[in-house]
């Protein structure tokens, strides 16, 4: 399998390490504007290097790609190995904008090729266990934490390049809490930017979720602690089950049963399992984010950043309606 690599910075290095598992699977090809990067990148994997991707998925043949830009940096990479009939990988967020995103999905509506947005958590032994015990228990309510500090990328620290931390960042547990409770309606939030000089957007943040099978949520968010906690409650008629998924462990009770799990596998080298898997045989089953439903986290994300700044309960927009306005 031939894959190529648009950004092979920052995350790409983890889903690079674990594509070398697969003896089947070559790295054909990098894109890359940083020219030591690109060629540290190329010199490991046996990679031709390009420093502008038009031209890489013009010259290359590919089987699958893998987009790992920062936020700011989408532009037409994934309208492009749409037309080109390449199945691609894109890192979280899938953009900065609805605007963006929606242009890529009318474009998959045009050149449907496979597509996975890399949420791992949803690839969890958390995640699954979880499921399997609450059945078909009802939610009541979704309790989500991202309390970390303030990471050294240049960009991540820039609203207009990041999106700021609930986009780019707190992203994971909105879309955990979307996977576990369903599509959110409604938003709102409130946020401070008193405390944290590195960043120029909220470092304190509380939002309040509606669903719309009348669940309600809550997920917190800050950069000024040390240690970091990625952690989500699920909170139903006799359940109580906190999952914490920076240290891969999930403890509650489900009933009578008391609840204590050690997880094996986070996620990270098992969504690209999937996605390699699902490419091999054209069947998008493995898959648990695909680009719309990456989209729909991001407007979700979107919306709760528009709290933020109005103080105002603002309505999650459809993103299928909003494709059929389209």
């Amino acid at each position: 399998m031939r894959i190529g690599f648009i950004g092979v910075g920052g995350i790409a290095g983890n889903y690079l390490s674990y594509l070398r598992r697969y003896p089947d699977v070559r790295i054909t090809a990098v894109c890359e504007i940083n020219p030591e990067r690109a060629q540290k990148a190329a010199e490991a994997y046996g990679a031709t290097v390009y420093q502008d991707h038009h031209r890489m998925l013009e010259e290359e043949q590919l089987d699958a790609l893998f987009i790992t830009v920062p936020p700011f940096a989408h532009t037409d990479q994934e309208t492009l190995a749409a037309e080109r009939g390449i199945p691609f990988f894109v890192a979280k967020p899938v953009a900065l904008s609805l605007e963006t995103a929606l242009r890529v999905l009318r474009t998959l509506r045009k050149y449907p090729v496979l597509t996975n947005v890399g949420y791992m958590w949803r690839h969890s032994d958390l995640t699954d266990a979880a499921r399997e015990l609450i059945g078909d228990r009802p939610l009541g309510m979704v309790i989500g934490r991202v309390h970390v500090n303030t990471p050294g990328t240049p960009w991540w620290r820039v609203f207009c390049e990041s999106g700021g931390q609930i986009v780019e960042q707190a992203t994971h547990l909105y879309d955990l809490a979307r996977y576990f409770a369903g599509e959110v309606v409604a938003v709102h939030g409130w946020g401070g930017d008193r405390l944290n000089p590195l960043i120029d957007f909220e470092d304190v943040a509380t939002v309040n979720l509606r669903f719309e099978n009348g669940v309600v949520g809550n997920i917190t968010s800050t950069s000024l602690v040390r240690t970091g906690t990625y952690a989500l409650e699920l909170i139903g008629h006799d359940y109580h089950l906190q999952l914490d998924y920076g240290r891969n462990r999930m403890v509650g009770h489900v009933g009578e049963r008391w609840v204590e799990l050690e997880a094996k596998e986070s996620g990270y080298g098992r969504q690209i399992e999937r996605f390699l898997e699902a490419v091999r045989r054209n069947d998008p089953s493995p898959i648990r984010s695909d680009y719309l439903d990456g989209t729909k986290t991001l407007a979700v994300t979107l919306a709760a950043n528009e709290s933020l700044h109005t103080g105002e309960i603002v309505g999650v927009p459809r993103v299928e309606s909003l494709l059929e306005e389209g």
